[in-house]
């Protein structure tokens, strides 16, 4: 699976606008772990959460985390900074937009 965001049937989801904030990180060893992480994810956090975002940063390594899509970066940035995120996605532009 390329980095993106899913839904629980690992179905490619993306929005128009708006900004999607992970809830928490979980790093990976390589990309067979992270989607053996996956299948435990959506097994034990589906009641919890919808959607999920798995990506690779620039030192290749792979990560997964529940997210959520925000409205507003003011939002998104509170949102991140709360729960330690480096970073939320920014839908318009497709970038990661980072947290200071």
């Amino acid at each position: 699976m390329e980095d993106g965001t899913y839904n629980l049937n690992k179905e490619r989801i993306t929005y128009p606008s708006g900004y999607q904030v992970g809830l928490w990180t979980q790093k990976c060893g390589d990309r067979s772990e992270m989607m053996k992480i996956w299948d435990l994810m959506i097994e034990h956090e589906a009641t919890r959460h919808e959607e999920f975002g798995i990506w690779t940063n620039a030192k290749n390594e792979y990560y997964i985390e529940p997210c959520v899509w925000i409205s507003n970066i003011a939002d998104a940035f509170t949102i991140g900074k709360a729960l330690n995120q480096e970073s939320v996605w920014c839908w318009t532009t497709m970038k990661a937009i980072y947290i200071e």
